[in-house]
């Protein structure tokens, strides 16, 4: 997924800078024509595209805040929001067998996960921007996927996969004991 993000983005500001280019060589006002292109386009795209698990429901906010803390049950989906703010503690939450994946796509993402060391984490973040705190290490990528696990991911029951789209993307990963 790293490298299909990092060629997505690529492609993305290249065109942008052509298109800028063009727009002022022959003093045309493209963007009269691109922006309800790219409108078109993310639609046909919301409507078509694959990696969605099936009967994972979807969520559409322009302001999303989602918080989990307690006992709550994790499942697989997908929240699509201009701006988040999600907390999620799984340290008491119910996690099946096998792997769940959490999608957050949106502009700005503002991400703080608390998961218990005997769960395995996979985190994948694609954006312009991701300033990253995850087990200890602070981070920050520009125009860079990034990518991580933890060490019990693999070999793990229960695992959580989390995906992240966005413009700008500020995560911040916690461990800690079961019931701690």
């Amino acid at each position: 997924m790293k490298k299909r993000a990092q060629v997505t983005v690529g492609i993305a500001i290249i065109v942008f800078g052509c298109l800028l280019l063009i727009s002022n060589l022959l003093q045309i006002n493209l963007w009269s024509y691109v922006w309800p292109l790219f409108l078109i386009g993310l639609g046909v795209w919301v409507l078509l595209r694959r990696g969605r698990s099936p009967g994972a429901p979807t969520i559409y906010r322009l302001l999303s805040e989602t918080r989990r803390r307690g006992s709550w049950t994790v499942r697989d989906e997908e929240i699509w929001s201009f701006i988040s703010d999600v907390d999620l503690d799984f340290t008491e939450a119910l996690i099946p067998a096998g792997e769940t994946t959490l999608r957050f796509n949106g502009f700005v993402g503002d991400i703080d996960l608390k998961a218990p060391d005997d769960v395995g984490v996979f985190i994948a973040s694609t954006a312009f921007l991701t300033s990253v705190r995850a087990f200890g290490v602070k981070q920050d990528y520009l125009l860079t996927g990034y990518e991580t696990e933890n060490s019990t991911y693999r070999d793990a029951e229960r695992r959580i996969r989390i995906e992240l789209l966005s413009f700008v993307t500020d995560l911040n990963v916690r461990h800690s004991t079961a019931g701690g």
